[in-house]
């Protein structure tokens, strides 16, 4: 979801990364510095706008399906973390702050930045493995960010924070539910 999506829904912008701290117009940059708490309001009225119930959170499962794009390796482009470049912004590319999205290479299933720019909120809670009881408190993060390093950008990688915390590189992404 970039700023320009969130300002239609919610009516304000949140984001540390906007037009006055880049120099651009930032409208299609992923919103960041929100709560996972902001986000399911962002759903929330989304839903009510459109007289649905079809947006939602991915799971973690979910994000990191998608992520992979059929592939078992680090990336969805395969190991090699010098091509990370060619797919995501990260700590070595960034300039320290978020980009728009979609200007780097998508995966083989068409989906773009599944690595870097924003961590993204999951709707799954944090457990040691997948099924296990949740600790108290904390949702998953996926991705890695602008500010990541490459290890944090891999598909595998889990990052966890308390659901009213807001960051300059957490934002997040919907799924839309088949009817």
């Amino acid at each position: 979801v970039v700023q320009y999506q969130w300002y239609k829904i919610m009516g304000n912008n949140p984001a540390h990364f906007k037009t006055e701290v880049l120099g651009y117009n930032s409208q299609n940059n992923p919103i960041e510095n929100i709560s996972w708490e902001d986000v399911k309001e962002f759903i929330r009225r989304l839903n009510s706008k459109e007289k649905t119930n079809i947006y939602r959170l991915p799971t973690e499962k979910e994000w990191e399906y998608v992520a992979r794009a059929g592939s078992q390796d680090k990336w969805h482009f395969g190991n090699n973390k010098n091509q990370l470049k060619n797919y995501a912004w990260y700590g070595e590319n960034s300039e320290k702050s978020t980009h728009p999205v979609a200007k780097k290479q998508p995966n083989s299933w068409g989906i773009y930045d599944m690595h870097g720019n924003v961590y993204e909120w999951t709707n799954s809670c944090y457990t040691q493995k997948y099924n296990q009881g949740c600790y108290v408190d904390y949702k998953i993060l996926r991705g890695g960010s602008w500010s990541s390093d490459t290890f944090r950008t891999r598909a595998a990688f889990r990052y966890f924070n308390r659901p009213i915390k807001r960051y300059n590189d957490v934002g997040f992404r919907l799924v839309r539910s088949l009817r």
